[in-house]
């Protein structure tokens, strides 16, 4: 194989794999509590928020069809907005957000409920 056709692969071969790697990199997000969300730098950024919900803060407007709601780990709590209704909220153990901090709010692309009754064994009524 002549040396310029075996440069063209090295070179080709380079650029894709620098290519997949920003696209990689450009789409991991990564999993932070709320503390590490306030105290980062973490504006206009893909994340995973995980966390408790503050039950009282739940609120669902029928004419936006916008869910939004207050996040806390135990020391500090943001406000997360997701359009859609999200089923099983008020029983969650822990949600995790997934979307971009913005301007104090957590715009929430996708919300994933932890519900307990979901990972409770069954108990027999003879017992």
């Amino acid at each position: 194989m002549k040396k310029s056709k075996l440069l063209v692969i090295i070179v080709l071969t380079t650029i894709f794999i620098v290519l997949m790697f920003g696209l990689f990199t450009e789409n991991i997000s990564p999993y932070i509590s709320v503390s590490d969300l306030k105290t980062d730098n973490t504006q206009n950024k893909n994340l995973q928020v995980f966390g408790q919900v503050l039950l009282d803060t739940i609120y669902f407007d029928n004419d936006s069809g916008v869910t939004t709601f207050d996040l806390t780990d135990g020391k500090q709590s943001i406000s997360v907005m997701h359009t859609g209704r999200i089923n099983n909220l008020e029983h969650s153990t822990e949600v995790v957000a997934i979307g971009e901090y913005i301007s104090g709010v957590f715009k929430a692309q996708k919300v994933l409920v932890k519900c307990p009754s979901k990972y409770q064994e069954l108990i027999p009524e003879g017992d």
